[in-house]
């Protein structure tokens, strides 16, 4: 069993397994006894390591490499009623567990009880932006929150925990109403008095006293709280002097009582903030265990589980149930070696469920005489997932448990440190090393002085170029009043440097500056480069651009949100008009989009569309005898023909049936560019898979992508010729010749 991360990094791992061996199936004695020999295997059986290749070809189920949640659908699928899952269950990916959670989040605002208490005490305070960021927190943590109810008995003791957290044992309004009670309105009214008959600000204190009984006497408590606040308070401190000396000197008694009241004041402000941080945090718990139990009930009903699904019934299925022993005693029929890849990433729940894989490799004399190994690698310093619960610490732990429980089992156990780079160049690496020296790279370590990392391409000298930061332009505003917050002007610092990054690159393309391949110096080439940014943000977008403009070929975004593309804009734009051939503004779109192209500077558009009235478009364009119009007249009057059919086959026609003399693959493709080919591709999966209860209608298929906010993964792996813009997270794993970080 081989535990990857990714599914790309178990595909690329069974491609060289299988490279590797097919190699060695039809090498020369020479050859493959060197290979073996460079491997620690010297004097190995040459026939035995030829016959691994059809080993591995005819292993049942093929080979065990796969990630984490991959094995747990194998598990799960071969022991689903012990597991307590649906026989025959599906698993949810990103778009339809989105597609649910979004129906969970709608029940738990609009049920009845706590949760729709809890969602108006949010709603009353946070815009709608706002509110759907706390939600999608919530359901981000919802686990969290569900162990934390679990390990207190209940909502309603952890509720209580929580307020014990934040040191209060009442609501707001008995506080409240305790806290007025105390003070008796006799002794304020008198203070009051005192007050008003001194100087200015003397007066000016006793009218904010007497603001605090008006309030108490109207029974307006939340008035009063504030009242008491902006007596007893200035810019949230308590106020240094409440009586004046000359006022002090007449009335004794004042100074004492008025300072008692103020500070009783400060500490209920201290007090209720500290109730309203435990309520909000009672309101959450609410709201998130009722998504919880909510998103729980829509798969239940949809027969499906998701990936977090997968690891805990799995990890409960191994450690919890009472068929564990007979499970694990099959699984242990079928495993001899353990690999664990990436271990810096792994989750400690992870671990959790990998451990009782292994316990019975050390429990002495077994069923079998054979060697049976567990092999981890990983790198703390490379541990960048913790938003996905990745622990480095619990790697090391692990490495120290499975030590301690070799030694007991009287086994081998090795530990090498791996300190050879087989990608970067010395530079690089003496770069990254005088970079993190004496930083703690991992917490509890301490500084990792010592570590110096080797380069295996030693003779392949490698350069790092450092840019100076590159500032704000200082240009004046010039912008519409209306124009967006938001909006990247060409004087932005991202702007300036994008086109800079290109500029560079392009120079570097032109003037076929050498890059390393195989140990040979080569012209560098567009898809050598990959330009890593943070975050899917305004350098992002402005890299992508500025490459574009430089006429570079770059592969695109590596996510999408499928309606947010050009190229699906169009195709929906086509399927609105076969709907609805008197919708303007979607004909419009069509008209000048790649099937159409009637484009040169909306001259062909105008007179179409000026002045026309109440007269529709398709009505002018029909009406119109000018020859380069026929071509846009038979397409729409083709258009509308195939309103029923079926999304696949629409979109098919589209795109593989030649309009003018060409694909609707090549007018998009010479218009928006290669790079457009994904989104489309996608966009006919879509069509081609529609869910078993959805009528397969055009306006049932526009519907759900309009409605479809959900990020989609693209697969920008493998080197296509293109410049790669992707963020770090994205592209771990990943290699290129010339990799820029602006």
């Amino acid at each position: 069993l081989c535990i990857t991360y990714t599914k790309a990094a178990a595909a690329e791992m069974q491609r060289r397994l299988f490279e590797r061996l097919g190699g060695w199936c039809v090498a020369d004695n020479a050859t493959l006894a060197a290979e073996l020999e460079k491997l620690g295997a010297s004097g190995a059986d040459l026939g035995r390591a030829r016959a691994l290749f059809a080993q591995a070809l005819e292993t049942p189920g093929g080979l065990k490499i796969q990630t984490i949640h991959a094995f747990c659908e194998r598990l799960l699928a071969r022991f689903p009623l012990e597991a307590h899952v649906p026989p025959g269950f599906d698993i949810a990916d990103e778009a339809r567990s989105a597609a649910l959670l979004g129906d969970a989040r709608a029940k738990a605002a609009l049920s009845d009880g706590g949760q729709r208490d809890a969602f108006r005490r949010f709603a009353k305070r946070l815009y709608s932006d706002h509110l759907e960021g706390l939600l999608d927190r919530l359901a981000m943590r919802r686990a969290e929150f569900h162990r934390f109810a679990q390990k207190h008995q209940g909502e309603l003791f952890a509720a209580q925990k929580l307020r014990e957290r934040h040191g209060v044992t009442q609501n707001a309004e008995d506080y409240t109403r305790e806290f007025l009670a105390r003070w008796r309105c006799n002794e304020l009214r008198d203070a009051a008095n005192a007050l008003c008959e001194g100087s200015a600000n003397d007066c000016k204190a006793g009218e904010r006293l007497r603001v605090v009984l008006d309030c108490i006497e109207r029974n307006d408590s939340d008035a009063a709280m504030l009242a008491c606040f902006a007596f007893a308070l200035t810019d949230g401190k308590l106020r240094t002097n409440f009586v004046t000396k000359g006022t002090q000197a007449t009335h004794s008694w004042l100074e004492p009582r008025v300072r008692a009241f103020a500070e009783a004041a400060a500490e209920a402000r201290d007090t209720l903030n500290a109730i309203e941080r435990a309520e909000d945090a009672i309101a959450a718990l609410a709201l998130a265990l009722k998504l919880d139990e909510a998103y729980a009930e829509a798969k239940t009903r949809s027969g499906v589980l998701d990936f977090d699904d997968l690891i805990e019934h799995a990890q409960a299925l191994l450690q919890h149930s009472e068929a564990a022993p007979w499970v694990l005693y099959k699984l242990d029929g079928g495993l001899d070696h353990i690999l664990i890849d990436e271990g810096q990433d792994t989750s400690p729940s992870q671990w959790d469920l990998i451990t009782p894989l292994q316990n019975e490799f050390f429990a002495g004399l077994g069923a079998r005489d054979r060697e049976r190994t567990v092999f981890s690698v990983g790198d703390p310093k490379q541990s960048i997932y913790a938003f996905q619960g990745a622990d480095p610490e619990r790697f090391l732990a692990e490495a120290q448990n499975l030590s301690t429980r070799v030694h007991t089992a009287e086994k081998k156990f090795a530990a090498p440190e791996l300190r050879t780079s087989f990608r970067s160049s010395p530079e690089i690496l003496r770069a990254v090393d005088e970079t993190m020296k004496g930083k703690p790279l991992v917490a509890g370590l301490g500084a990792h002085d010592e570590i110096v990392h080797l380069a295996a391409r030693a003779n392949e000298p490698g350069v790092v170029e450092v840019w100076p930061l590159t500032p704000k332009p200082v240009i004046a505003d010039a912008e519409p009043w209306d124009a967006p917050m938001d909006m990247e002007r060409e004087s932005s610092a991202h702007v300036v440097l994008a086109k800079r990054i290109a500029k560079h690159v392009k120079a570097m393309i032109e003037a076929r500056e050498a890059v390393w391949d195989k140990g040979a110096l080569r012209p560098v080439r567009a898809g050598d480069v990959l330009a890593l940014v943070r975050k899917r943000g305004a350098m992002f977008r402005e890299l992508i651009k500025a490459f574009k403009r430089e006429k570079l070929p770059v592969a695109g975004a590596d996510r999408m949100v499928l309606r947010d593309e050009l190229a699906v804009q169009d195709c929906l734009a086509l399927m609105q008009v076969a709907l609805d051939p008197a919708d303007d503004l979607s004909l419009a779109c069509v008209l000048k989009g790649p099937w159409c192209n009637l484009t040169s500077d909306d001259e062909d558009i105008f007179p179409l569309a000026y002045e026309r009235g109440a007269e529709r478009l398709i009505d002018r364009l029909f009406a119109s005898t000018e020859t380069k119009y026929r071509h846009a007249q038979a397409f729409v009057r083709e258009l509308t023909d195939r309103r029923g059919a079926d999304p696949f086959a629409f979109l098919s026609w589209a795109l593989e049936t030649q309009h003018d003399g060409r694909s609707g693959w090549l007018g998009i493709f010479s218009r928006l560019g290669p790079e457009t080919r994904d989104p489309l591709e996608e966009l006919l999966q879509r069509a081609l898979k529609l869910p078993h209860h959805v009528a397969p209608t055009l306006q049932r298929f526009l519907y759900d992508i309009e409605l479809d906010a959900q990020q989609i993964k693209r697969e920008l792996e493998a080197e296509t010729g293109a410049i790669r813009v992707m963020t770090v997270h994205g592209a771990k794993g990943l290699e290129a010749p010339l990799v820029i970080l602006p």
